[in-house]
């Protein structure tokens, strides 16, 4: 934990002493937590082939493979011709890459189970 709370200080956040035990405690249980989580999806992994999906700053939006985080129910549909591009995933997806054999030919397809959730770049405009 001394560790961790020497790389907190580098990125320019003090833990005040006196809470430094709530904030290990609670950290911990935080790390536990995705450590299960981690383990659970490679369990599936095993058995149903999911992957955990988070999408690259910079990448052209795409609806089939992607949730806009910050879409607006009743605009209705946004201006196709404009490319937009994600800023960052605020929550992970999942997809399972399954396989089968058409024509003799073996093909690998890729089923979105879970989207991603991404902000995109427009969303952070200050002009909108």
């Amino acid at each position: 934990m001394k560790e961790l709370g020497w790389f907190l200080t580098i990125g320019g956040l003090r833990v005040k002493p006196l809470r430094g035990p709530v904030f290990s405690t609670k950290i911990l249980a935080l790390v536990n937590a995705a450590y299960e989580l981690r383990t659970a999806m490679a369990e599936k992994d095993i058995c149903g082939g999911l992957d955990v999906v988070i999408v690259s700053p910079d990448t052209p939006f795409q609806e089939d493979h992607m949730k806009d985080a910050h879409a607006n129910p009743r605009k209705g549909d946004a201006d196709q011709s404009h490319v937009d591009f994600v800023a960052g995933t605020s929550g992970i997806g999942l997809h399972r890459k399954t396989s089968e054999t058409v024509n003799g030919q073996f093909q690998s397809k890729i089923e979105v189970v879970l989207k991603p959730k991404v902000i995109l770049t427009r969303a952070l405009s200050v002009n909108d």
